[in-house]
């Protein structure tokens, strides 16, 4: 046979060799790591980290994709995301608070978290209710990553992957139930233990902007009494989701229209059930358009009425569970 042939042969064969060999490292290094562990202190080192990062979001939705870019600082419990240009709107987490700053008309939106469940109850729902593996090494802004599946049959789930050193989220994929990407969140750059200015997370003056609270959340139904029904848990839920928080809605369009709102969590997932007065609807008495009520427009494929009010479900679920959960509400 040519000599050159033999050449291109052994040439190939080495190139056979190191890619296999690469991938061997790779999934030698990924298999000796205990996957559960690894995302647990992951989920914990969210509370007592901190950096610096700017981070693109790929969201795809109806056939169409959106990209959005933004800075975001990272202590501890508190996280900050700055949106780019002169008068950008920005969120914040803080001491069980969530906030959106919406420039037009100066708005601050306040949601008072989720109460019962600690990041370790969560943890530990996550890691009975679904399969956790690192799948592979990767390289995210510079770093190497750890590249984690969590997955369960028909239930939507997540790609993490976090720092090999630290073990900060670097990146995190979302999927749909049924295997769909909807969304991709991935630090472009990063900077640990960046001294972060402590008017970072400073609230802006009431006298500056209009504070909305959108959402009280509370440790038991009692926080309902006052909206004139009872409310009342479902019966049926799929297995694995535990109850996580009870709230109360209010519009924002100061119409008064106050909604109950039970979620549950399987750790990774929510199921909201929301439970409304049957006559009031400012989403038909304001005409929609004049009102901002964050009930307005929810899919109605989970919605039975009961006496006095009405039953909205909303959760990443097959129809016939969504109905179910709907119908178990006495």
């Amino acid at each position: 046979m040519n000599r050159r042939i033999w050449l291109a042969i052994a040439l190939i064969l080495v190139a056979v060799l190191v890619t296999a060999g690469v991938l061997h490292v790779n999934a030698a290094r990924c298999g000796c790591v205990d996957a559960k562990r690894l995302v647990a202190q992951a989920l914990s080192r969210e509370a007592t980290g901190s950096y610096i990062a700017h981070v693109t979001t790929t969201t795809g939705y109806g056939g169409k994709v959106t990209q959005t870019h933004a800075a975001v600082y990272h202590q501890g419990p508190s996280e900050k995301i700055q949106y780019p240009g002169m008068n950008a709107s920005w969120s914040m987490t803080s001491h069980g608070k969530s906030y959106i700053y919406l420039p037009k008309g100066k708005r601050l939106l306040i949601t008072e978290m989720s109460r019962l469940l600690s990041v370790r109850d969560r943890t530990a729902l996550l890691l009975a209710n679904f399969e956790v593996r690192c799948v592979r090494m990767d390289a995210i802004a510079g770093r190497r990553a750890y590249v984690v599946e969590i997955a369960a049959a028909d239930r939507p789930s997540k790609r993490l992957w976090i720092d090999r050193e630290n073990h900060t989220i670097l990146r995190t994929d979302d999927y749909s139930a049924s295997g769909d990407k909807r969304s991709s969140t991935e630090m472009d750059d990063v900077s640990f233990g960046a001294k972060i200015d402590p008017n970072t997370f400073a609230l802006p003056s009431p006298k500056r902007v209009q504070y909305v609270m959108m959402c009280k959340s509370g440790e038991s139904a009692d926080l309902f009494r006052d909206l004139g029904f009872r409310v009342t848990k479902p019966t049926y839920l799929p297995k694995g989701y535990r109850l996580e928080g009870y709230h109360l809605l209010y519009s924002t369009c100061g119409c008064g229209h106050r909604s109950a709102q039970l979620t549950y969590s399987d750790g990774l997932n929510v199921i909201s059930v929301f439970q409304t007065p049957r006559m009031i609807s400012c989403c038909k008495t304001m005409g929609g358009a004049a009102c901002d009520d964050q009930n307005c427009g929810i899919a109605t494929q989970g919605q039975v009425t009961r006496s006095g009010r009405t039953v909205v479900v909303v959760g990443d679920l097959t129809p016939s569970d969504v109905r179910k959960i709907a119908e178990s509400v006495r």
